[in-house]
């Protein structure tokens, strides 16, 4: 077998934490959007998103805003 002489190296990405402030946001975020498929507080699966949800660094909340705003316009004809 031949094996290319070519060796890939991957950088580490830096993982930023999330912005204090933006945690409140992405919280009422989450709400709205499981409050859309009725699902309550008291519903364990609700919890450990919400849980998880404030561990999320930087890109990946950036990521949740980005689902949030096509999901906000699809079903409820509006970006906020």
């Amino acid at each position: 077998t031949y094996l290319s002489k070519v060796t890939l190296q991957w950088k580490k990405k830096s993982i930023d934490p999330p912005v204090e402030a933006e945690l409140p946001i992405v919280r009422e975020k989450a709400r709205q959007i499981l409050g859309d498929v009725d699902m309550q507080p008291d519903n364990l699966i609700y919890r450990r998103i919400m849980e998880r949800l404030m561990l999320l660094n930087k890109d990946d909340i950036n990521l949740f805003h980005s689902f949030c705003k096509f999901y906000l316009k699809k079903y409820h004809g509006r970006v906020k």
